[in-house]
């Protein structure tokens, strides 16, 4: 499979085996952790964009043809991936020398959420646990709400 990362490809290319070329998409805070799932079932190679635009895909071509997708899960597509990542955010399935699944799953919504924020108004706003660097949160009471639910998937890991 070519495509860009998503959780429709993903998904795809676990349940059929199949070796996924994919390119990175801007602004997906999601993407590292569909990279992760690729590279932990061996079915993905992460092409330059650059080599996608000039037709240089040979290399990244070769290189899938060598991989030996192992997914042996669900097929349900979506569901399986919000699963695996909610229990990367519950700091199930982490590595202890890294910083827990949690924080890493705030900390790249938090991310996503300043760089998608039009730059300008340099407020330094805090809502609970997060200091908003860019922006408010006049009118995004979703995006408030998922702020205060992201802080506390960080404390009931930190409790456990």
């Amino acid at each position: 499979m070519l495509g860009k990362i998503g959780y429709g490809t993903v998904s795809e290319a676990l349940a059929f085996k199949l070796p996924f070329v994919f390119v990175r998409r801007d602004y997906f805070n999601e993407e590292p952790f569909l990279r992760n799932m690729l590279e932990c079932y061996q079915c993905g190679v992460e092409m330059i964009r650059r080599d996608l635009l000039t037709g240089h895909w040979k290399p990244y071509l070769e290189r899938a043809i060598s991989l030996k997708p192992c997914y042996e899960g669900g097929i349900n597509g979506g569901e399986v991936a919000a699963h695996i990542l909610q229990e990367i955010a519950c700091g199930k399935n982490y590595a202890s020398d890294k910083f827990s699944g949690a924080r890493r799953f705030r900390e790249t919504n938090v991310l996503g959420y300043q760089l998608q924020r039009v730059p300008g108004r340099a407020l330094s706003r805090c809502t609970d646990d997060f200091e908003i660097l860019h922006g408010d949160l006049q009118g995004l009471p979703d995006t408030r709400s998922f702020s205060k639910r992201l802080a506390e998937l960080d404390t009931a890991h930190d409790s456990q």
